[in-house]
């Protein structure tokens, strides 16, 4: 089925989001309509950064654009979000982006209906990931959820998650990013652990909230989760927990995107694990970009 808007608003206009970034050095600057508009400055010039703004009009990106001239940019990138017309933007000099800049963004994302009965969703996922989930309900695996995770749960956490990316050449934040992140947020973030009968790390899953949506962030998993596939169990666990406690959707993040293969290799077997719970799949818009330096636009394009 084509979704042509999201039924929940992107928390990447949230005052949390652009309070993570500030907190890494970026500005944030507030338009009309209350666009977050984040900028950094490097030796090339400030990049200049609007993910899926909740409003996106002609006049925006007028201002926008002026704002950036004062910057002396290097680049303008704009993420629209679904059910936007940006048809306009060609005429202020942006193109659809090429080659992903980081930090990348979510281009084919999935998310889940919580407000479907439990039995739906249960019925739409796959059958291995029914049987995966099965066979560790079958070994007692127990759970243990918090509300802003204590500070050495989520070194545990930070541990798998580190060597996890380290074993897969996946790119990994360093603990003081995820703690931060964590800290921020506050009681909008949820860590959900999953421990065998003797106590053992299994795996974990970092999520958080924003309105009637969560989202989840991060996930890992010790050598012995992944020799009962945890990833299955966790996340069904974290879908009946978040449904019960009212949220309508959980957005499980980006997709393997054939339109940008270079910069998703490697996901592939991520995006076949969350397939298997027959989320909703959106493509987002190219991200726009606007190059006022000609010597960046060469390099990052090559």
């Amino acid at each position: 089925m084509q979704i042509y808007a999201l039924p929940y608003r992107n928390i990447c206009q949230s005052d949390c989001w652009s309070e993570f970034w500030k907190q890494l050095g970026w500005d944030i600057t507030q338009f009309d309509h209350d666009i977050k508009v984040r900028s950094y400055p490097t030796l090339f010039g400030t990049r200049i950064m609007v993910e899926k703004p909740l409003i996106f009009e002609e006049s925006f990106l007028r201002e926008l654009n002026i704002f950036a001239e004062k910057k002396r940019t290097s680049y303008v990138r704009v993420d629209p979000t679904l059910g936007q017309d940006y048809s306009f933007m060609g005429k202020y000099k942006f193109q659809n982006v090429t080659k992903l800049l980081k930090p990348f963004v979510t281009t084919r994302g999935c998310f889940i209906n919580l407000s479907n009965e439990t039995s739906l969703l249960w019925n739409n996922m796959s059958k291995t990931a029914k049987y995966l989930i099965r066979r560790a309900e079958k070994a007692g695996i127990e759970y243990k959820y918090q509300v802003s995770p204590a500070a050495g749960d989520l070194e545990i956490f930070y541990e798998h998650y580190s060597k996890n990316g380290a074993d897969k050449n996946f790119p990994t934040l360093p603990y003081h990013t995820l703690e931060l992140f964590s800290n921020i947020f506050g009681g909008r973030t949820a860590l959900f652990t999953a421990l065998d009968k003797k106590g053992q790390y299994l795996g974990g899953g970092l999520f958080i909230t924003y309105e009637n949506a969560v989202w989840w962030i991060f996930t890992t998993s010790s050598d012995l989760g992944k020799s009962v596939s945890i990833g299955y169990p966790l996340l069904w666990k974290s879908i009946q927990h978040f449904k019960e406690a009212n949220y309508k959707y959980m957005d499980l993040g980006a997709l393997y995107d054939e339109r940008y293969k270079k910069e998703f290799k490697g996901h592939e077997g991520y995006s076949i694990f969350k397939l298997r719970f027959k989320p909703e799949v959106v493509y987002f818009p190219h991200p726009q970009i606007h190059y006022f330096n000609p010597l960046y636009k060469f390099f990052e394009t090559k």
